[in-house]
């Protein structure tokens, strides 16, 4: 139930006001970056055994409302020149941002998104990516397989839903990302292995890092700005690869540590507010105006007072579901 617990927690802070945080209206150059993973029908989420998907018709509402009330989704080169105060923070803009790379978010999300007018951006597991096989997010990292080869460690929803969707558990191809970004997706790296980079030297992690600019290049012809940390939470900032990640182009790091980051603001760490199943619609209109920004403060000083730490695993350290 621990899951469940701090789920509660993390909202009735966020009904009483923001906790401990300060709710700011949107147009003060504060901009909500959102970060889903999965888009999938039929899959009724464990707030135990976190996925991080969201119905299609969940999605749909949430774009719905972002339409009806003026929300302006920013792209990825609009957000870095905002960030860098070479371009105006428009009122009520918002950052769209899934992570990893399923054929799903061609097949449902994207759709979904053009249907409203608005825009994604996504980062991508480069090595992943042209992988035939099924991809599952194991308790220990993430396995390629058939839902019959899965043991224990893939909850069985996991596995009878990829049965009936196979084609929504595989990695997109380089065909389909180099259409979605002629289409007007935005993209980034989110590793090359997706590896915890905060849990590599380095030197590592600048390799990690490396390889999957390098992919991006040979692929895509362009090497990316922004990278979203595996897991993303405090543990797992490279603070000693900071230098050299910049040395490599990355300008803006995506964390999962919640709150909104204020434009301009210097770089390198953005904090993003994860979108969960869980959420009502008026959670998600919360989220976007600074009610759980207080999070953030505490996953900070969780983190450094090394108090309720555990093993990165599917749920990733400083998730709050």
């Amino acid at each position: 139930m621990r899951r469940r617990a701090i789920l509660a927690l993390a909202r009735l802070g966020a009904r009483l006001g923001g906790g401990l945080g300060r709710r700011l209206p949107p147009g003060k150059g504060f901009v909500p970056v959102l970060c889903y993973h999965r888009v999938l029908p039929d899959l009724v989420e464990d707030p135990e055994e976190p996925l991080y998907t969201l119905p299609p018709e969940q999605f749909e509402s949430q774009l719905a409302l972002l339409a009806r009330e003026g929300w302006r989704t920013l792209s990825l080169k609009e957000f870095t020149a905002a960030a860098r105060g070479l371009l105006p923070v428009p009122p009520k803009a918002v950052l769209l941002t899934f992570d990893d790379g399923y054929a799903d978010f061609c097949r449902v999300a994207w759709p979904l998104a053009r249907k409203y007018g608005l825009r994604l951006s996504l980062f991508l597991t480069t090595g992943f990516v042209d992988r035939p096989e099924m991809l599952f997010m194991a308790r220990q990292g993430y396995r390629f397989c058939r839902p019959e080869e899965a043991g224990e460690e893939i909850p069985a929803p996991w596995r009878d839903h990829a049965r009936r969707f196979p084609e929504l558990w595989r990695p997109l191809t380089w065909q389909e990302v180099r259409e979605l970004h002629q289409a007007g997706v935005g993209l980034g790296l989110h590793g090359h292995t997706h590896a915890d980079l905060g849990r590599l030297s380095a030197a590592a992690a600048a390799a990690e890092v490396g390889a999957g600019l390098r992919f991006m290049e040979e692929h895509l012809g362009f090497r990316p700005a922004c990278l979203a940390l595996p897991y993303g939470g405090c543990a797992s900032i490279p603070r000693k690869a900071l230098s050299s990640l910049t040395a490599q182009g990355i300008t803006y790091i995506f964390t999962t540590i919640y709150g909104r980051p204020r434009l301009p603001g210097p770089p390198p760490l953005i904090p993003r507010l994860l979108v969960l199943q869980q959420d009502t619609l008026d959670d998600f209109r919360r989220k976007l105006t600074g009610a759980y920004d207080f999070l953030g403060q505490l996953q900070e000083w969780r983190w450094r007072l090394g108090l309720l730490r555990f093993p990165v695993t599917r749920g990733g350290e400083d998730s709050p579901s």
